[in-house]
């Protein structure tokens, strides 16, 4: 018998459920209940964690063209510390994943939050630690506006702040050239 089923008010008929039996008998169907509610591939929120979770992958095994094609067609507004930019789609792989740029050797979303804020949009608030080959780390502000395409969830803004103290760390190297 399912957890749900309990809640509807099903269960045993010609047994009365007492608490001690609740919870070994009944808790674990209810939790795994809970769970699979929780990864229903319909959900916009988990369609959503998926793409952040393979936007890690992509990002540690330098998977550029991948981490391009999740960008909006129309291209994307990137801001930061540095200033904001309307990056075109085509330009991305150039501008944004080009010679410049390292990929992290390891990446770590937190504090993850989804806002719905319509059938084909959403936001995405979190910090993301980007750790750097040497072992220096950076944590990092993101908020990120996804857009649904009728297929998948693609990028169409984002915004990336590293924390004061890591800022003011790149910002305030130490002079290292001889006088």
């Amino acid at each position: 018998m399912s957890a749900s089923q309990l809640i509807k008010g099903g269960g045993p008929k010609k047994k009365e459920i007492h608490h001690k039996d609740f919870l070994p008998n009944y808790l674990p169907q209810l939790v795994n209940d809970i769970a699979a509610a929780r990864r229903h591939p319909g959900d916009p929120r988990q369609q959503i964690h998926a793409v952040l979770d393979s936007i890690a992958v992509d990002l540690t095994s330098n998977n550029r063209a991948s981490l391009v094609a999740r960008y909006d067609r129309r291209g994307a507004m990137l801001l930061g510390n540095w200033g904001a930019e309307l990056v075109l789609f085509d330009s991305l792989s150039t501008e944004v994943y080009g010679s410049d740029w390292s990929p992290p050797a390891r990446f770590r979303w937190q504090h993850v939050t989804i806002d719905l804020v319509g059938p084909r949009n959403a936001v995405v608030y979190a910090q993301f630690l980007w750790h750097q080959p040497d072992g220096d780390s950076t944590l990092v502000s993101y908020t990120g506006v996804f857009a649904h395409d009728g297929k998948r969830w693609r990028i169409r803004a984002e915004h990336e702040s590293p924390s004061r103290d890591d800022l003011k760390k790149s910002l305030c190297k130490p002079d290292t050239s001889a006088h």
